[in-house]
């Protein structure tokens, strides 16, 4: 099937065009005020997108507040994820987030996770910022890790801007399953 597809791919003709010095220096104009403009358009979308940092965070309080934990846990997310992209992507330091901030923010998750009884959830935000001292304050709140018997079970290791790597090992009759699920950021 594949030998089709080759052999009835035609090659198009390459057309040389002559074009006169003036359009050409037009065209080139064109081309980079679309890279100035593109350029632009990030930022502000970017500005845009990280102005709902503080709207995430008063909505998710709100949630928790009403022990609403998975609307809560969405804001938190939310609020965690963009706190960390946009400090990254913010060149000029203008949305003014700061280490503390996005601190806060994986803590709120921590914290959430921790009232719907998913205390190795709430580990894992926390332990993002290991020298914290709301974080270290946070673990020392969790119930003691239990040892497992078995290495079957789902790990997790943070991948960046609030999102994690998951490896899954689940025993079979005289195997193991592994199934990985990565990001690269």
């Amino acid at each position: 099937m594949i030998k089709n597809y080759v052999r009835d791919f035609k090659m198009m003709p390459i057309t040389m065009i002559k074009i006169p010095p003036l359009i050409g220096l037009c065209l080139l104009s064109l081309s980079t005020l679309s890279h100035v403009h593109a350029e632009t358009s990030f930022a502000e979308e970017l500005h845009q997108s990280c102005s709902n940092i503080q709207t995430d965070a008063r909505l998710g309080k709100q949630a928790y507040d009403q022990e609403k934990y998975q609307l809560a846990l969405k804001h938190f997310k939310d609020q965690a994820r963009w706190s960390a992209f946009c400090q990254n992507n913010d060149e000029d330091n203008l949305l003014k987030i700061s280490e503390r901030d996005i601190e806060l923010a994986f803590n709120n998750v921590g914290l959430t996770y921790q009232k719907l009884g998913q205390n190795n959830w709430a580990r894992a935000w926390f332990a993002i910022f290991p020298q914290s001292s709301i974080s270290q304050h946070n673990l020392k709140r969790l119930p003691a890790l239990t040892q497992n018997s078995t290495i079957s079970g789902k790990y997790v290791k943070y991948a960046g801007y609030g999102e994690w790597n998951t490896v899954e090992v689940t025993a079979t009759k005289a195997e193991y399953t592994i199934r990985f699920s990565g990001l690269y950021m």
